[in-house]
């Protein structure tokens, strides 16, 4: 297995407190995926952090993308995934190992809801789509999510939008505002100049 696919796969978690436990790290990040390895790392001056290895690197996004700015024991925590992408916190943006690629674009409203739905159990209906990187769930039955690329997102449009969510609840599902207009193909579409 190459060191880049594996760094991929790892989280960095920083600002921990000094007595963490690997169940602890495992209770944070359980909902995220299958974890292969946990090392907690003490540096100089009580500095406690650790790196988590996931079975898969989409995973680890998504442990980075809803666990960055986490509070825990008081401190919001740092994750990040190892290669620089970093999470939805105070530090949010990407490394100069990664470049940013219009993420944004492939995110979708849902309406529908029901209250109470979990975003783990919208992330599992949206996935019959395409590889989900987040779900932000937010009041009266209404959410977002964002998709790791267009074709994923348009089969979500087109075959999840009146869908049965739950069994008896029927979901609405479009583009965000945010979404630039793309082609068949997901190509931003070119604009001319007036």
């Amino acid at each position: 297995m190459d060191e880049k696919s594996r760094w991929e796969r790892t989280v960095y978690m920083g600002n921990l407190p000094d007595d963490i436990r690997e169940q602890d790290i495992v209770y944070i990040l359980q909902d995220f995926g299958q974890i292969n390895d946990i090392d907690i790392k003490q540096a100089p001056h009580g500095v406690t952090y650790a790196f988590v290895e996931f079975r898969n690197a989409a995973d680890a996004k998504d442990a980075a993308l809803r666990r960055d700015g986490f509070d825990f024991e008081g401190e919001p925590l740092r994750v990040e995934i190892k290669d620089g992408f970093k999470g939805k916190g105070k530090s949010k943006g990407y490394g100069k190992s990664s470049q940013k690629t219009g993420d944004d674009e492939f995110c979708l409203e849902i309406s529908g809801l029901p209250e109470g739905t979990l975003w783990t159990q919208l992330k599992d209906h949206m996935r019959q789509a395409g590889d989900v990187l987040y779900c932000d769930i937010f009041h009266h039955g209404r959410a977002q999510v964002r998709f790791n690329g267009y074709a994923g997102a348009k089969r979500a449009v087109e075959t999840l939008d009146g869908s049965s969510f739950q069994g008896s609840h029927r979901i609405r599902v479009w583009w965000s505002q945010r979404r630039r207009d793309w082609d068949d193909r997901g190509s931003p579409r070119s604009r001319s100049r007036r």
